[in-house]
C-alpha cells in the first residue's frame, strides 16, 4: 500500500462547484458583468484562480487586474455550500488506520485552500497556490510535499479529477488515480493520458489498498 496519498482539492476531496460559481457571479455582478452557469464554472476550474478569473471575464479581460484581487479576497472564506463526497470520510479513516498519510496539492489559492480543508478535513496538510511558486502541472510543489513527508516516489500516489493532475503526477514520477466524481469526464481524462480510474470513494480505497 502507498504511504503518502497526495490529493487534488476541488472536485476530488471537496465538492465546491456551487461555491465557486456563486463567488464568481457575486464578483461579476459587482462589475456589472453577466453571470456564468454551472457548466461554465465546471469548465473554468483546474488551472488556478487567475486563469479562472480570466475565463469568466471572457471579452472583458481588460478588467483582470481590477477583478482578480476582488475575487481572491471574497473567495478566501467562501465555503458555505462546499461538502465532502459520499463515503469519503469513512474511506480516509480506513486508509489512515492502515498507515496512509494524506496531503493536498492544489492550484486553489493557499489561504482559501487551507480555510476550506480546516473546515472539512481538519489536520490534513495543504499546499496551495502562492506567488512565486509554479502551478500544477509543474511538479515542484508535489515534490516538495514528498520531501516534507520523507516519502520516496514508489511510496506515493496522486489522486485528482483533472487533466492537470494526470500531468502533475507524470512530471513528479508517481502514479495517478483519476476520480470520476469531479469536474472532468472519463473521456477528457483518457485523452489526457489517464490510465487508472475510481468511480467513487469506496473504489478508490480498494485501488489504493491493492497498490
Amino acid at each position: 500500500m502507498k504511504k503518502l496519498i497526495i490529493f487534488d482539492l476541488d472536485g476530488t476531496l471537496i465538492d465546491s462547484l456551487s461555491d465557486i460559481q456563486a463567488c464568481c457571479n457575486e464578483v461579476l455582478a459587482q462589475f456589472s458583468l453577466p453571470p456564468i452557469d454551472e457548466a461554465h464554472a465546471r469548465a473554468y476550474v483546474g488551472n488556478g484562480a487567475k486563469k479562472l478569473v480570466e475565463r469568466m471575464l471572457g471579452e472583458r479581460i481588460d478588467l483582470l487586474e481590477q477583478v482578480y484581487p476582488v475575487y481572491l479576497e471574497r473567495f478566501r472564506n467562501y465555503s458555505g455550500r462546499t461538502k465532502l463526497y459520499p463515503a469519503e470520510r469513512e474511506t480516509l479513516d480506513a486508509l489512515a488506520k492502515c498507515g496512509c498519510r494524506f496531503a493536498v496539492v492544489t492550484n486553489k489559492p493557499d489561504a482559501a485552500a487551507k480555510n476550506v480543508v480546516q473546515k472539512c478535513l481538519p489536520g490534513m496538510y495543504v499546499a496551495g497556490q502562492k506567488e512565486g511558486v509554479a502551478l500544477k502541472p509543474d511538479p515542484t510543489l508535489t515534490l516538495s510535499v514528498m520531501r516534507l513527508f520523507g516519502a520516496e516516489r514508489e511510496d506515493c500516489v496522486f489522486v485528482g479529477d483533472g487533466e492537470t493532475d494526470i500531468q502533475t503526477a507524470a512530471n513528479a514520477g508517481i502514479p495517478c488515480i483519476s476520480v470520476l466524481w469531479g469536474y472532468r469526464s472519463k473521456e477528457q481524462l483518457l485523452a489526457a493520458g489517464g490510465k487508472l480510474f475510481a468511480q467513487n470513494y469506496e473504489e478508490l480505497g480498494r485501488i489504493i489498498a491493492a497498490m
